[in-house]
């Protein structure tokens, strides 16, 4: 009889164990975090419980979405946004998968996941894209599926436009803003005229993207392979004295170091006409949305791949102090295959944030508008794949399939295909990166006299090696090319 008990006993803490081993492997959890700009969303605990429902029920995973605000890329609030993160450590809260813009190391190598459990996400890249994430072969995280082409404008209020009978399609470069400020200033002395898309940005960071082939400083000579430091060619100086120019017209917002907004921030509170920007498909309607009147942008550069175009867009990757690497990648995975959930963590719940419209679009339902909806997240571009998302009312139907497009027509700026060693050079080069994050936001912004202090940087970069530097990517450069 003794024997018998024991034998069930035995059966029974078997079975108990059994049993305890498959509620364990059904209740993976993963931390993962999604950001918000402006503050977070009234109605984030029902979007978070949906997100947990659905994906469990996809691939048997539990996901705890951390809400974190995430709005500037200044240094200072960089310093804010690390001492959060800590904070949420110190409370046991680790990132299981997180994107590049919350840290930017800590991953765990991808190409074995992704051969095994996200082979989607390398098709939704594309391998050209792919092989521009490797580090010495190896992937530590994948970018997002989005715009990736360096493109610059600037975003101008319509009304000004119309009301001052200023036909756009005469603006085609940066010295043809010159008239358009002098005309809508003269009808509006109210307003500051021009800004960087942030304040503490200069105006022609992307521009420069464009015309910098090898940073820090290597352009090309126009018509010519001869490369130069883009810094002391006649068109950077010509440009920079025209923004100087426009602070003493008073074309420039007040203080601008000492604030931290984006320009749509500016014209929203009716205090500035214009805004340099990127220059995509939807862009127009975005900046619309955000400034909360009708705006134009205007092309001021072809749109073209860029090194910072490629680094800057968000990549996402898997912590490694991830205990469950294989769930991560299923659930990256979705996040950049699955339409449901993408729209779930941009738009909120449908019928209750969002409705479906007869032309496929979505808009707010009955009694919902942009100041009262419980949940919307403004910057979708943060997620691994907004281009499976729905489109909103408002905004071109086929956005998305002009944005695969505008990727696929850009050309590739073809340093992105040389092989650039800087060993020898590596102190010179570190020298001049600081010359140039001391000297070029005033410069390029209209702060700093040009004809005082761009001397001064172009004397601190030739002795700090700049002609060296030249001379070795121009020796590099010919033998490749």
């Amino acid at each position: 009889m003794k024997k018998k008990f024991l034998a069930a006993g035995i059966l029974i803490l078997c079975i108990c164990g059994i049993s305890k081993t498959r509620a364990e492997e059904e209740t993976v959890q993963l931390t993962v975090p999604i950001l918000f700009e402006r503050g977070i969303p009234k109605d984030i605990k029902q979007v978070k419980e949906a997100v947990k429902e659905l994906v469990k029920e996809k691939i048997g995973v539990e996901v705890q979405l951390v809400e974190i605000l995430y709005n500037t890329s200044s240094s200072s609030q960089d310093q804010r946004q690390k001492s959060e993160l800590k904070l949420l450590e110190k409370q046991g809260i680790l990132f299981d998968i997180f994107p590049t813009v919350l840290y930017k190391e800590g991953f765990l190598p991808l190409n074995d996941l992704l051969e095994q459990y996200g082979k989607d996400i390398v098709d939704f890249i594309g391998e050209e894209r792919m092989e521009f994430s490797k580090e010495d072969e190896i992937i530590w995280t994948v970018p997002s599926v989005s715009d990736y082409v360096s493109s610059f404008g600037i975003t101008m209020r319509a009304d000004f436009l119309s009301e001052s009978g200023i036909h756009t399609e005469e603006i085609k470069t940066i010295a043809d803003l010159d008239q358009v400020f002098e005309t809508i200033k003269e009808k509006n002395p109210q307003i500051a005229m021009v800004c960087g898309y942030r304040t503490r940005r200069g105006f022609i960071d992307r521009l420069k993207a464009a015309r910098i082939l090898i940073e820090p400083i290597c352009a090309r000579e126009e018509d010519s392979d001869k490369l130069v430091n883009y810094y002391a060619t006649e068109e950077y100086k010509e440009m920079v004295t025209m923004f100087y120019q426009w602070g003493e017209k008073g074309y420039l917002p007040d203080a601008l170091p000492l604030q931290n907004l984006m320009g749509s921030a500016l014209v929203e509170g009716e205090n500035l006409f214009s805004y340099f920007s990127p220059c995509k498909p939807s862009i127009e309607y975005e900046e619309s949305i955000s400034c909360g009147m009708d705006m134009i942008t205007i092309p001021l550069m072809e749109p073209i791949v860029t090194e910072y175009s490629l680094e800057s867009t968000v990549h996402w990757g898997i912590s490694q102090k991830c205990e469950h690497p294989k769930e991560a990648m299923e659930f990256l995975n979705l996040m950049y295959t699955d339409s449901e959930l993408v729209n779930l963590m941009i738009y909120g719940i449908e019928g209750i944030h969002y409705e479906i419209q007869g032309d496929g679009t979505i808009d707010y339902p009955e009694g919902v508008d942009r100041k009262n909806v419980g949940y919307q997240n403004t910057q979708p571009w943060f997620l691994p794949n907004q281009l499976i998302s729905y489109v909103w009312n408002g905004n071109d139907p086929l956005v998305w399939e002009k944005t695969r497009l505008f990727n696929e027509e850009a050309k590739w700026q073809e340093s992105l295909f040389f092989d650039f060693e800087t060993e020898d050079i590596s102190e010179e080069i570190e020298k001049l990166e600081e010359i140039i994050e001391k000297y070029t936001y005033g410069l390029e912004s209209g702060q700093l006299n040009p004809d005082i202090y761009l001397p001064m940087m172009l004397e601190e970069m030739e002795k700090a090696g700049a002609e060296r530097v030249v001379e070795e990517v121009q020796k590099q450069w010919d033998a490749d090319f």
